[in-house]
């Protein structure tokens, strides 16, 4: 590299190449193991956490691509001079959250699981846990359902169908909120006794029922607790279920009610 200019300022830049060329010199890679499953937490959203933990420590972070099925797909990489990685591996393992594995009744996780559900929320805003669905038993076809007349409700009891079936929560965080959060868990499932309602709605008005972007169906959850599911677009089916207490299927039907009203006038 050749440098012309005046002697102070060329000395102080040919000073900064030595350097940053010493520290080149001196990077390495460090390799850490994290659970993948836990890489979108530290990640962030947006990457921001990500961006932070690189911009403190001066380093680059590399997690392996989403969805890699292979040995390595728990492989992180740090790459840095050797204080500064050794730091920021530091800072990335203080990050990584215990885990907890709970087995719950399929019905319990129609019912009370799912990321907009309001159990799992709770988990989030109240002690800092998150949850996923590690394994969810598929349950049976359904029997064909008959034709039935908008409005009418049909009652049955959701575990009937569903015996044995079981869902895995994995529950992440402090272990101190860990044990919370399993209590929490234990409690909510010994008090949801199963009730689930069928409702007939023109499947011109399923879209109403869902809401923009599942809107109506969150606001019902929020405001009942139940478990609302729409058939799918192009279904033929007319039923929508409502899952939940008796008195709390009971609000939700009329919240669905008042939804299609609200349109076929």
């Amino acid at each position: 590299v050749r440098l012309a200019g005046d002697r102070r300022v060329v000395d102080a830049v040919r000073a900064r190449i030595e350097q940053l060329v010493a520290e080149r010199e001196r990077m390495v890679t460090e390799h850490v193991s994290v659970p993948a499953a836990q890489h979108a937490f530290i990640i962030g959203r947006g990457g921001a956490r990500l961006k932070q933990l690189q911009d403190a420590h001066s380093v680059e972070i590399f997690f392996p691509r989403a969805g890699k099925n292979s040995s390595d797909a728990d492989d992180v990489r740090i790459i840095g001079l050797p204080e500064q990685c050794a730091a920021a591996r530091a800072a990335l393992l203080a990050l990584v959250r215990e885990e907890r594995r709970m087995v719950v009744p399929l019905h319990v996780h129609r019912r009370l699981g799912g990321r907009q559900s309001a159990l799992w929320r709770r988990l989030r805003a109240d002690l800092d846990v998150q949850a996923d669905a590690g394994r969810v038993d598929k349950p049976p076809s359904a029997a064909p359902q008959s034709a039935g007349v908008p409005g009418e409700v049909v009652y049955r009891d959701p575990a009937a169908d569903l015996a044995g079936l079981t869902a895995e929560w994995v529950l992440r965080g402090e272990p101190a909120q860990l044990d919370k959060a399993v209590a929490l868990v234990d409690e909510q499932t010994a008090a949801a006794v199963p009730a689930e309602a069928r409702v007939c709605v023109d499947p011109r008005h399923h879209r109403h029922v869902v809401g923009r972007q599942g809107a109506n169906i969150v606001r019902i959850r929020d405001a009942t607790g139940c478990a609302v599911d729409v058939p799918k677009k192009g279904s033929s089916s007319q039923w929508v279920r409502v899952e939940g207490d008796r008195d709390a299927i009971e609000r939700a039907l009329t919240m669905i009610a008042e939804l299609v009203d609200e349109r076929a006038e």
